[in-house]
């Protein structure tokens, strides 16, 4: 039973018990199974990130095409707001994984403890990711301001650039 359990874990990209990275907290190196932290090495969170970074540059791209061009805004009403509120929800699903997500120390270790995540996620970068993954636009258009304003709010979105620039640059 345990070992179908660990293959479906390897199928869906998450690691295994058996594969699990070292730990660089408090476990000395043994090797420690953390079922809620999401390994920043894995097939899973590999093709999540992807994803946002598409989104990231579709809503980089399309956002001025919008601004300049009120009439196309008018024409793309119907479907661009349920499209940006999608972004949205998929945005925060990131804040929150940020919260599980293992990083590389300085001492090139990977750090699982969930605490020492937390701490990591706090003192870096989520001030950022929060200001930018808040509705603006959204709680805009809901107290009545005109779209044109609503498509401006969404310019804060673009703070979510720089893991672009990032994944570019380790690219490179």
């Amino acid at each position: 039973l345990i070992s179908k359990a660990c293959q479906q874990l390897v199928r869906l990209g998450l690691p295994s018990p058996s594969r699990a990275p070292a730990a660089g907290g408090p476990g000395g190196g043994q090797q420690v199974y953390r079922p809620w932290v999401i390994y920043h090495t894995s097939s899973a969170w590999t093709t999540f990130h992807a994803m946002f970074i598409f989104f990231t540059v579709w809503d980089a791209l399309l956002l001025p095409v919008f601004l300049v061009d009120t009439e196309l805004l008018d024409k793309a009403q119907p479907w661009i707001w349920p499209v940006f509120c999608f972004l949205d929800v998929v945005y925060f699903i990131r804040v929150a994984f940020h919260f599980r997500e293992s990083f590389t120390n300085s001492n090139s270790a990977i750090v699982d403890e969930p605490n020492l995540i937390r701490l990591h996620y706090f003192a870096g970068e989520f001030v950022f990711d929060l200001i930018a993954s808040w509705p603006h636009d959204l709680v805009a258009l809901v107290l009545g301001t005109p779209s044109i304003t609503a498509m401006e709010l969404r310019l804060i979105k673009l703070l979510n650039v720089r893991y672009t620039l990032h994944a570019y640059s380790a690219y490179i």
